[in-house]
């Protein structure tokens, strides 16, 4: 009798231990599409700049504001939709970009990037 309760506690053990293990390796710590990072955008020039920003709501840039020399701007963003990022120099088109870059992030992870001429 005491060897078959042995058996049944070590058996329910198993079960429990192996039943509550999670594999971390195949979930994602975030929701897609409800993630967001931030981008922060450093102006590396000389020069005043504009910033425009293409984002999945809009096919068309929308100006995000000035940025002066040596200074930052934070862009909260969503994890795994692609955004463009221009800088054109005050009072010119937007068209008439000297900095564009593509972002996408598929984690939440904080992203930098430098702008210069």
């Amino acid at each position: 009798m005491k060897k078959k309760m042995l058996i049944l506690v070590l058996l329910m053990g198993a079960i429990l231990f192996t039943g509550c293990h999670k594999n971390s390796d195949d979930e994602l710590d975030f929701i897609p599409g409800d993630a967001n990072y931030d981008l922060t955008l450093e102006n590396d020039t000389e020069e005043e700049i504009e910033i425009y920003l293409q984002g999945f709501t809009s096919e068309d840039f929308e100006r995000k504001g000035l940025l002066a020399p040596g200074e930052e701007m934070v862009i909260q963003l969503t994890v795994e939709y692609t955004y463009v990022v221009r800088a054109v120099n005050v009072g010119e088109s937007q068209e008439n970009y000297f900095f564009q870059e593509s972002i996408t992030r598929l984690s939440p992870a904080d992203l930098t990037l430098m702008i210069r001429n």
